[in-house]
């Protein structure tokens, strides 16, 4: 990262990019828009893929429990949603539930309760780390600045 051919700034934006991405409420589109922000904003696209990689198996649970609490309290200013995210049968779902009329329909109001908390509170979260991950970035680059090798 230190001796990439590219200015600091296309560094940090490029991993900037990539953790909002990782924030954003657009779950199964992350890696569609890794490829679609780099070509566009001309990024660094294994910076912006690293970045989206905050969102895996293990952190997805803390940050989607989190956008929720945060949603909630950005848009009633109390905390409800969490109750409907456990009451919903997580373990019951699969392949065949999945595509289960009568299973959404027993079960499908958990999760239409959560969604806008969701969603926004996802949104929330981008808008946060996306330019803390810029500014902590840059901020270590300028720093620790590798000085160009001669006859390159």
């Amino acid at each position: 990262m230190l001796k990439g051919i590219h200015q600091p700034r296309v560094t940090a934006v490029s991993l900037a990019v990539g953790v909002a991405i990782a924030f954003s409420p657009f779950l199964g589109f992350h890696l569609v828009l890794v490829f679609i922000l780099s070509k566009i904003f001309r990024l660094n696209t294994i910076l912006v893929l690293l970045g989206s990689l905050v969102h895996n198996p293990w952190t997805m649970l803390g940050i989607h429990l989190a956008a929720i609490v945060e949603g909630d309290l950005l848009l009633s200013g109390q905390i409800t949603s969490i109750e409907n995210f456990r009451m919903f049968p997580w373990r019951e779902l699969g392949l065949t539930t999945m595509f289960s009329r009568s299973f959404w329909e027993l079960n499908g109001q958990y999760l239409l309760a959560i969604f806008w908390p969701f969603f926004f509170g996802s949104l929330l979260q981008s808008a946060i780390f996306g330019p803390l991950t810029y500014h902590v970035t840059i901020r270590f680059l300028i720093r620790n600045k590798v000085p160009a090798r001669e006859g390159t």
